[in-house]
């Protein structure tokens, strides 16, 4: 009787293991999130109170040094670039990365804004770290007054692919 016991029960401590494994190896790296979180927080929260910056690197206060930070403004009619008096609508990406116990994060700003939304913002901040395939992000939205604010707390998120992470993947 013990035997057919283990016999019944031997597929359901594998299936078991196999999702606490999947879970474990396929879910953000939380040294990641603890990293990145506070920053993208910041970012966000000033944004919605002083704008889109010039610069990452204006933003006070962020606790690690930004490197090779840029902005660029794209104008398009659907997904033609065009000159800013012929726009539809219009991107904005910003960049940045920093280093923090030799990892290197990296920084994501895209925003936009459409002509046929009253030019009203919106858009994302993310950080992510591309060795452990995680990501830190937040969206941005702009409310029917005009005002900006952010949607939802930042949170982590995860791009494993590949292995016992697609494995149920369609």
């Amino acid at each position: 009787m013990k035997i057919l016991g283990w016999i019944i029960a031997t597929p359901f401590i594998l299936l078991g293991l196999f999702i606490l494994l999947r879970f474990l190896s396929c879910s953000p790296n939380r040294e990641v999130v603890k990293v990145a979180s506070p920053v993208v927080n910041q970012i966000a929260d000033y944004i919605v109170k002083n704008g889109i910056p010039e610069s990452l690197e204006d933003i006070p206060n962020i606790p690690y040094k930004l490197n090779k930070c840029s902005k660029k403004e794209v104008y398009y009619i659907y997904t033609e670039e065009v000159q800013k008096e012929l726009a539809t609508s219009m991107g904005v990406y910003l960049n940045c990365y920093f280093m923090e116990n030799e990892k290197l994060y990296r920084i994501y700003l895209d925003f936009g804004k459409a002509k046929n939304n009253n030019w009203q913002l919106s858009g994302e901040v993310d950080i992510y770290n591309d060795a452990s395939y995680t990501g830190v992000g937040t969206s941005l939205n702009t409310k029917k007054n005009g005002t900006l604010y952010k949607e939802y707390s930042p949170s982590g998120y995860s791009h494993h692919n590949n292995g016992i992470c697609s494995s149920f993947k369609q």
